[in-house]
């Protein structure tokens, strides 16, 4: 749990676009951008191993939703106030094996362009797409993207679009 829990932190900073939402893989359905749920995983992240880039990203998606009403009471109970924010400053890539992603940008900045390139593992079975060893491009937009839009999993569309390379 402590190998994967520690390292979530590094996952939502690799992963985050030039427009506040995530890089879209997978079978995951929304990807509308930075929520609340995305702020307690890093809280949570941050003050168990006190991390300061987990902080950093949490008061990030903080600083662009507000904090207001039932989601204060997350910060009240599990936000530790001591663990000091600090801006990213490792490597501009990251392979993220057990996962099969690798992300790479071209700075820390908010703006700067961002690619990821997925080979996800055999293992996942129906929980990714058929289009192994895809990569998307974001810079100020998707410029390479994979366009497919999460269906029923037996939908014509899912047989038809979804589940191939395009």
């Amino acid at each position: 749990e402590k190998a994967w829990f520690s390292g979530l932190g590094d996952w939502y900073l690799y992963s985050k676009r030039g427009d506040n939402s995530w890089v879209r893989h997978g079978d995951v359905g929304i990807q509308e951008g930075f929520d609340e749920q995305e702020r307690h995983i890093l809280i949570h992240v941050a003050r168990e191993y006190q991390d300061g880039e987990a902080q950093w990203m949490a008061n990030k998606i903080r600083d662009f939703l507000g904090l207001f009403g039932p989601h204060l009471v997350q910060d009240l109970l599990w936000c530790d106030t001591s663990v000091a924010a600090k801006a990213p400053s490792g490597p501009l890539s990251r392979h993220f094996k057990g996962s099969g992603m690798v992300f790479c940008q071209e700075s820390w900045s908010d703006g700067a362009a961002r690619a990821n390139f997925r080979a996800v593992p055999y293992y996942m079975e129906g929980h990714t797409h058929l289009d192994q060893c895809s990569f998307t491009i974001f810079y100020k937009g998707g410029l390479a993207l994979d366009s497919g839009i999460y269906d029923d999993f037996a939908s014509t569309h899912y047989l038809s679009y979804y589940s191939r390379t395009i």
